[in-house]
């Protein structure tokens, strides 16, 4: 209300400081969206015999193939921390003052 009433330009004031504010809880859920896609991409390879990373997986579990299973398992998880620290970094340059106290 304060900048409105010293002439700031409502659209300024949107794009400025709206919508980064706005912004941060929307990049968190599209982290979040995103691991259970790739969770969700997994079981549905798996029920349905697609071929892709699940069934790689599975025939690695079943064949006993340890440092395939290591490696998929690794790549997955590599790929879902990943994501959430792009949208931590994204959420920190776009709200710069929600910072950890120490």
């Amino acid at each position: 209300m304060q900048a409105r009433r010293l002439g700031v330009p409502p659209t300024r004031l949107v794009l400025r400081h709206v919508l980064p504010n706005a912004a941060v809880p929307g990049v968190q859920e599209l982290a979040r969206t995103g691991d259970q896609l790739l969770g969700g991409v997994l079981v549905v390879e798996a029920v349905f015999a697609i071929p892709g990373t699940a069934t790689a997986l599975v025939e690695a579990v079943q064949n006993r193939d340890v440092p395939t299973v290591q490696a998929l398992t690794l790549i997955l998880a590599a790929v879902a921390c990943l994501l959430n620290l792009v949208a931590d970094l994204v959420s920190q340059r776009l709200a710069p003052r929600t910072e950890v106290l120490r």
